[in-house]
């Protein structure tokens, strides 16, 4: 991990996220969640078993059996109890059943959505079902042209704002019910802003920090500690695994970014405080589609996307997507550029009216030459101020990554309201590096004079998952329950071999910077890392009574890895080593309070185990990572759960995390970082304030101590030492908020952006290297020409601010980041 610092306060972002506190007190109605199926209103016949009940227990039921997602008002849900249906019946009928006596009616509001109403009566006080109505599927929370794929794709949730999302239960679980922090950065949010790939994504996503390494490579923080797993719908993967770092995923492929802030270990095994990421891949829709764009910007910036979508038999049962993205791209220096490739297909097929079978697979490829390993500082600890368009390297330096996926998922619905599923991913990851130059040591300030050296690499990785989970009800003393029991593997084959040139070589700033000569490579050393990781899982959520619910889960887990040195490039005598972890039982406790029909209290615990792979100067392996996290607040769900707002107040202790020997960095040694407490604040608002205006936004307060800097033996470390502050500056503030205009300018819609931070630095023995606060702002305008066209211009900083997007010390790994940069795009659908 690199070494960086604490920053200091911006009272102007702690006002601006007070007056984001004060709007969740608005009051409107409940959005019921439901769970993910493939549902069609009033479509094929399925199995019902829900008990007579409440009638808000039974809705939550039939959105788990159905896949439907109902909308109601609290009020109208509060006091009435449902007679219960079983047996094998259409949706409507099964619903038809639920409401009778409650004096209720519903109407179809869209492919795979209701809403409840109070049912209309004749004059002799009989209830009369009130007309079944479609609105339109082309709202205003669709996509770039407000059309939603949610309403003919095997995700209900496609498309949404404000999704039920999975990534903390297994199951669809609405932001209020879930007891830690979650962001949804949506389809309409990734069009609007074009966002690319992951790293753009997580940029927009409130608290947390995308540190570029490499460029088109980030190390990922959320709350100051790493993100180290990710998740392929629900399939973990880990990223901490890329010794160069792996390639950021593509966004075109993907319908949305599920960000769960804090420890993530309950269905990823061991993972650490960070967090974790779940992406939801675009599904076929069973209605032919295209969806093409266009775009034109500043740094002959040129992209295109081209989306196929549809079924390919007559009753709809077997459906495909194919879809091409492309981008090249010259980056802020000169000579610099940037080529990325991705091809996604994917095909579902229903096997039956209760099986889902679905496969396919990606493959994307980055050409680059970038400023590889970021500039050095000078050596009083202050940050060049270079032209952003010098470029400082060799022309030989050009990176390479191939990135690739497999998929295949089984759904099987088991009648009860229970549902299988078993998902298989394989992720393969290839990088290259060329020989080039790139800055090791400070910039003298008296002379201009730096060292560089020369470096190549090759990784190769192979990773291999399977997740088999089961999800249902439980009726037990009254009560409807939920619960998850499952199982996961993850296999890494993970090779490398990095080359280093003969020594430094000397320049000067003085000279051509973008023409430094290569030092001829003479040492190769590498090896291949072999890890498997086990895990059985359980979560459940208990109903204690009606407005408390109590979540307790587990994770047991298994690990073993081996390192096996490369004989024919072993220079340093490395030998075979094998390590294991027996059982390890990663708890999960919370409690969710519903105040009212909008707002829930709750609060949380989760532990971090983590094992490393890191070794002391003894060959000795680092101990796991270990620590938990508090979490406690306040939710709030508002306009039929299309707006959602959330305070968090959060506690994560850590113990043992790897870090580079401060006395031996060349070493590649290493040392437990010792207990890092860090306490912050977090509130968010995110959704449709009315249905033109939509809104993602968050401020985060994130305080790091370091309780004890020599912990466990780590006597190498530095008392004191801070390197948390670079990657969680104390105050961090994000807006994105995009409004179409009424009336007759209604064809216009106007969007702003916003990332504000205060300062953050790194700390050694003998300086601190400072990035003052600053904001960046951006900005859009489109107008829909046609009901398929749609044209839009982006603009992003703005005010052209000169500032590093993050620092790592004196010796280099600091990026400038982007100066202004226009976009113009065309929207297609057909």
């Amino acid at each position: 991990m690199k070494t960086r610092a604490e920053g200091i306060s911006i009272k102007r972002i702690c006002r601006q996220a007070g007056a984001i506190a004060l709007m969740a007190s608005c009051a409107l109605p409940l959005c019921l969640p439901q769970a993910q199926a493939r549902p069609s209103a009033g479509s094929a016949a399925r199995s019902f078993a829900i008990a007579p009940g409440p009638l808000a227990d039974a809705l939550i039921q039939f959105g788990y059996q159905s896949g439907l997602q109902v909308a109601a008002s609290g009020a109208l849900t509060a006091s009435a109890r449902s007679p219960g249906v079983s047996g094998t019946l259409a949706p409507m009928a099964a619903l038809s059943r639920l409401l009778s006596g409650t004096g209720l009616t519903f109407r179809i509001t869209g492919q795979d959505t209701v809403q409840l109403e109070p049912a209309p009566q004749t004059a002799g006080s009989a209830i009369q079902l009130g007309a079944v109505e479609v609105e339109g599927m082309n709202g205003p929370s669709g996509g770039a042209n407000g059309q939603s794929a949610a309403a003919h794709s095997s995700d209900p949730y496609a498309g949404q704002v404000t999704p039920p999302t999975t990534i903390a239960s297994k199951m669809p679980v609405s932001q209020r019910e879930t007891p830690q922090t979650v962001n949804v950065v949506s389809q309409m949010q990734i069009q609007r802003q074009n966002l690319v790939d992951l790293n753009d994504a997580l940029r927009q996503t409130p608290g947390v920090v995308v540190a570029p390494y490499r460029d088109a490579r980030s190390d990922l923080f959320s709350r100051g500690f790493p993100i180290d797993n990710i998740q392929i719908e629900g399939v973990p993967i880990d990223i901490s695994t890329a010794s160069n770092g792996p390639l950021s995923p593509g966004l075109a492929m993907y319908d949305r970014v599920e960000m769960l802030k804090g420890p993530a270990g309950l269905f990823n095994g061991f993972a650490g405080p960070g967090g974790t990421v779940n992406l939801v891949r675009k599904h076929p829709l069973d209605v032919f589609q295209v969806n093409a764009d266009l775009g034109i910007g500043s740094y002959n910036d040129y992209r295109e996307t081209l989306d196929v979508t549809g079924p390919v038999n007559t009753s709809h049962s077997v459906r495909v997507r194919l879809l091409e993205s492309y981008q090249s791209t010259d980056l802020t220096q000169n000579t610099t550029y940037k080529r990325n490739l991705l091809i996604y297909g994917v095909a579902e097929a229903d096997l039956s009216p209760s099986t889902l079978l679905r496969v396919g697979g990606s493959y994307q490829r980055l050409a680059q030459r970038s400023e590889s390993q970021g500039l050095a500082a000078y050596d009083d600890y202050t940050l060049l101020r270079l032209p952003r368009s010098q470029y400082v390297g060799s022309p030989l330096n050009h990176d390479a990554y191939n990135s690739t996926t497999a998929f295949l998922e089984l759904e099987q619905r088991l009648g009860s309201g229970w549902q299988l599923k078993l998902s298989t991913l394989y992720f393969g990851n290839r990088s290259t590096d060329i020989a080039g130059a790139y800055q090791s040591g400070a910039v003298e300030r008296a002379t201009g004079d730096f060292t560089y050296f020369s470096f190549s690499g090759q990784e190769r990785i192979d990773q291999y998952a399977v997740d088999l989970h089961a999800t249902g009800p439980l009726q037990l003393f009254g009560q409807t329950h939920q619960l998850v029991v499952g199982f996961n593997q993850q296999h890494t084959d993970d090779y490398l071999l990095d080359g280093l040139g003969a020594g430094l070589a000397t320049a000067n700033l003085a000279q051509d910077l973008a023409h430094l000569p290569a030092v001829p490579i003479t040492t190769f050393y590498g090896g291949t890392t072999y890890a498997d990781r086990y895990s059985l899982y359980a979560n459940g959520r208990f109903r204690l009574i009606a407005p408390l619910t109590l979540i307790l889960g587990g994770n047991l887990s298994w690990w073993r890895g081996i390192y096996d040195p490369d004989p024919a490039n072993n220079p340093f005598g490395s030998t075979r080593t094998a390590d294991s972890e027996k059982a390890k039982l990663t708890p999960y406790a919370a409690l969710v309070l519903d105040l009212d029909r909008h707002h829930s209290l709750y609060g949380s615990y989760a532990k971090v185990f983590q094992p490393q792979t890191a070794r002391t100067e003894t060959n000795a392996l680092v101990k796991p990572v270990d620590g938990e996290q508090f979490e406690a607040g306040l939710k709030g769900e508002y306009l039929d759960g299309k707006l959602n707002a959330a305070l968090a107040l959060f506690q994560i202790t850590e113990r043992n995390r790897a870090i580079t020997d401060p006395l031996q960095p060349l070493s590649g040694f290493s040392v437990p970082q010792g207990k890092v407490r860090n306490r912050g604040i977090e509130v968010s608002l995110s959704g449709q304030i009315t249905p033109d205006w939509t809104i993602n936004t968050g401020y985060t307060y994130t305080e790091v101590k370091v309780l004890n800097a020599a912990d466990d033996g780590a006597t190498g470390n530095v008392d004191g030492w801070e390197p948390f502050t670079a990657i969680a500056p104390k105050h961090l503030f994000k807006l994105w908020t995009d409004y179409r205009l009424p009336g007759r300018w209604s064809k216009f819609s106007l969007g702003a952006s916003l990332y504000a931070t205060s300062s953050y630095s790194t700390v050694a023995t003998s300086g601190t290297l400072v990035q003052p606060a600053y904001t960046t702002v951006g900005a859009r305008i489109s107008y829909r020409a046609t009901d398929r066209v749609t044209l839009a211009v982006n603009a992003t900083n703005l005010g052209n601010a000169y500032y590093y997007q993050s620092i790592g010390g004196v010796g280099g790994q600091n990026f400038i980041g982007d100066p202004r940069r226009i976009l113009g795009t065309v929207h297609v659908t057909y």
